[in-house]
């Protein structure tokens, strides 16, 4: 896993907490693993995969 620490990954670990709220789920659960990431001057774009501690996944590649 990648340690979260540029602009980039705090915007997304803001989304992920709003995303978060809306069905009351408690982000505080949910360990986030970075799948890719782009960081370009013109194009800046991250992909996660949060993976709950009951072992729940989102965004990890399963069909």
């Amino acid at each position: 896993m990648q340690t979260l620490f540029s602009d980039l990954d705090a915007s997304a670990l803001t989304a992920w907490t709003g995303i978060c709220d809306d069905p009351g789920y408690d982000p505080t659960c949910w360990t986030l693993s970075v799948l890719s990431r782009r960081d370009d001057p013109d194009i800046a774009r991250i992909v996660l995969c949060a993976t709950h501690r009951d072992g729940r996944t989102v965004g990890c590649g399963q069909a």
